[in-house]
């Protein structure tokens, strides 16, 4: 056997390598991005949160302030009153209900402040937020820009590769090729051609340790290929490489 047929066939192997290396990392991308994209959906949900209590809290402090209006007007209407009542019951009973809006306003006044207070706080934590917010979706954003720029990159890599590919197997003998494309879709590790030293009498891809003989002529014979017996690879000498 010629020995350029081994030098084409461990290129082709090494080729396949890097196309299978590229596919898997071409195929990780999506998923990627995807992570990134939910980090992005995380960190907007912490401002989100913020602001959804920013607007409950604004909301009970417009129900209040409606609140101490209507009471306000009621104390107006009473102090209307308090000019045509006819008893000092009437007039004793106007003034009471009047003191129990206007307490009941200081009370309404005293939560508004806290609620005022609680607001003043949020915004703050709000503002701060939003900035380290902003900077996160930015590191992101320019995560997910650099992920898909190598991934336009491997995708051509790739596209070169399979071009290569296909020209190094056309000038490969078409019985070598078929014999190789069939140990290929038989192995998972796309391990076809394995190399046996003179330091080591098992097959690198099963680990079985190949035969005296066997082992003797694939060190004698570099400028050939053997099969090995358990799991079918070709097998050939150190040498080659």
């Amino acid at each position: 056997m010629d020995k350029k047929i081994i030098e084409q066939l461990l290129k082709l192997q090494e080729t396949d390598k890097r196309i299978y290396q590229l596919e898997k990392k071409v195929s990780q991308y999506p998923t990627e991005v995807m992570e990134l994209e939910e980090q992005k959906k995380e960190e907007l949900k912490k401002l989100d949160s913020i602001k959804k209590e920013l607007k409950k809290l604004n909301s009970e402090k417009k129900d209040k302030e409606l609140d101490i209006q209507e009471k306000r007007e009621k104390i107006q209407k009473i102090e209307i009153s308090l000019n045509n009542v006819k008893t000092n019951r009437e007039y004793r009973e106007l003034l009471r209900q009047k003191a129990i809006l206007e307490k009941e306003i200081l009370n309404i006044e005293d939560k508004i402040l806290e609620i005022m207070e609680k607001l003043e706080n949020l915004e703050n934590e709000k503002d701060s937020l939003e900035k380290e917010i902003n900077e996160k979706l930015r590191e992101i954003d320019e995560e997910i820009e650099k992920k898909n720029s190598a991934l336009e990159k491997s995708k051509r890599e790739l596209e070169d590769l399979k071009s290569l590919r296909e020209n190094l197997a056309k000038e490969i003998d078409p019985q070598f090729i078929s014999k190789y494309e069939l140990i290929r879709s038989k192995v998972s590790d796309g391990l076809v051609i394995a190399m046996i030293d003179d330091n080591n009498d098992v097959c690198p891809a099963c680990f079985i340790v190949l035969p005296p003989r066997l082992y003797s002529d694939i060190l004698k014979n570099p400028e050939k290929l053997f099969i090995c017996p358990n799991c079918g690879r070709f097998l050939c000498s150190k040498e080659n490489v």
